[in-house]
């Protein structure tokens, strides 16, 4: 569908949209059976769009002059975020809305059919009829819509929205990975539950073997995936024991834990228990816990953590980073132990500190420490100890280079106040014998 580059500025700001009910959720027929009550027929893949709409981060709302436990009940079900209901004139019913979900007429999209509606129509930043609409609302809508009202008119405007702001890919890659889910967990408890039925244990509680879950990336290559031994599913959440998962991409990263916790929600996941992160390049990280979130690519714990590659090991209480190691910040409490076993680079020469950087042996820190890969750069801040053979520096920052070929630390530079204390022959065979 071809939209106006003006219409697209418009419907990039939506984060709200609020929705008539008869006429636009239904085909505007109202059904009264021979006892008074009142039923109505609501479009499925309506219904469907709004669930998308909702996991993408948008809010919904209804807003109706009429009242029916029908309306409430498909309201409750879909989940809808607010409901006005009897809201005549429709104006008062809008205002609330703005201060109850904090947002501004150029957020809200509405969608009308009759006179009623017109008011809401001319204030919101996105305004849009149905094609079985009075001629008059057609008239300050922005847009009308190809399906009718009640006919998937709905989810044709949510559609809309979500690929005019980029969101659609998402929220399909979203919902792949939930249907994968399903179809695991169907076939899982469809072959459990067959097995309790010969034995005549209903009520015992399952613990599903084998467990499987992938992620692709949008040109359907493999991104992610996750194995466990047993699994205890939990409605969205999964428990999963005996973790094994992996990361691909341009550098592949393996994780392995006693514990897992995926909450299907989200997207993310908390590893518990001998918690252990490999690289390809031969990095790993231990740890007692760490929160995996794979949307925004962070991993995170406010554990002990020791880091180990071919430069240096690394020990420190909190991290974050991104998986396969890439970049990490230590957060406090830092201890590091270097690889000394090769010389300075040709040509290096020792700073005017006097400090060899090829012999620094160890350096602590206060925190945080942070390691950037890409740069091979390790920057420690707050009282830094660097010690080597026979003297110590101190200082407030440090920031310490590697050589890419070698691994090994090519030169140092301190920010701040910075010292070092020398320590003669003597000191140091009396050291020894200590």
């Amino acid at each position: 569908m071809e939209i106006s580059q003006t219409l697209k500025k418009k419907i990039k700001k939506i984060k709200v949209l609020a929705l008539d009910v008869d006429g636009v959720l239904t085909d505007g027929r109202i059904i009264v059976n021979a006892n008074g009550l009142e039923t109505k027929e609501f479009d499925v893949q309506d219904g469907f769009g709004i669930v998308l709409f909702r996991k993408a981060g948008f809010k919904t709302a209804i807003i109706s002059a009429r009242s029916t436990k029908a309306v409430m009940f498909r309201a409750k079900d879909l989940k809808i975020d607010k409901i006005y209901q009897d809201a005549y004139p429709k104006l008062a019913a809008y205002e609330r809305l703005l201060k109850d979900l904090k947002v501004n007429d150029d957020q809200v999209c509405y969608m009308g059919d009759d006179l009623p509606d017109i008011c809401v129509l001319k204030r919101v930043g996105f305004a849009v009829s149905v094609p079985n609409a009075v001629s008059e609302v057609k008239q300050a809508a922005h847009h009308v819509t190809t399906m009718a009202g009640g006919r998937g008119a709905v989810r044709e405007v949510i559609e809309l929205i979500l690929k005019t702001q980029g969101k659609w890919k998402h929220v399909l890659r979203q919902f792949l990975t939930m249907i994968f889910f399903l179809v695991v967990l169907f076939w899982r408890t469809t072959a459990v539950f067959a097995k309790d039925i010969n034995t005549g244990d209903l009520n015992k509680e399952q613990q599903f073997q084998g467990f499987n879950l992938q992620g692709y990336t949008e040109s359907g290559e493999k991104s992610w995936d996750v194995h466990g031994e047993t699994a205890d599913i939990m409605d969205s959440k999964v428990k999963i024991h005996n973790v094994d998962a992996n990361v691909y991409g341009q550098k592949k990263m393996n994780v392995t834990a006693d514990l897992g916790f995926i909450d299907q929600s989200n997207g993310k996941m908390r590893l518990e228990k001998n918690v252990v992160m490999t690289t390809d390049e031969g990095s790993q990280l231990l740890t007692d816990s760490l929160d995996w979130d794979r949307t925004n690519d962070l991993v995170s714990t406010p554990d002990k953590v020791f880091l180990m590659d071919s430069r240096l090991s690394a020990s420190g209480t909190g991290m974050t980073g991104h998986p396969g190691l890439k970049s990490a910040k230590l957060l406090k409490d830092v201890s590091v132990l270097f690889n000394t076993a090769a010389k300075m680079a040709k040509g290096e020469k020792p700073k005017a500190i006097a400090m060899n950087p090829s012999k620094i042996a160890t350096i602590t820190c206060d925190g945080p420490m942070i390691i950037d890969q890409s740069q091979s750069i390790a920057t420690f801040e707050k009282n830094v100890v660097a010690v080597q053979t026979d003297r110590t520096l101190k200082a407030d920052r440090l920031e310490v280079y590697f050589d890419q070929q070698t691994s090994q630390i090519k030169k140092m530079i301190c920010l701040g106040n910075a010292k070092v204390h020398m320590v003669t022959e003597g000191q140091l065979g009396q050291e020894a014998k200590k």
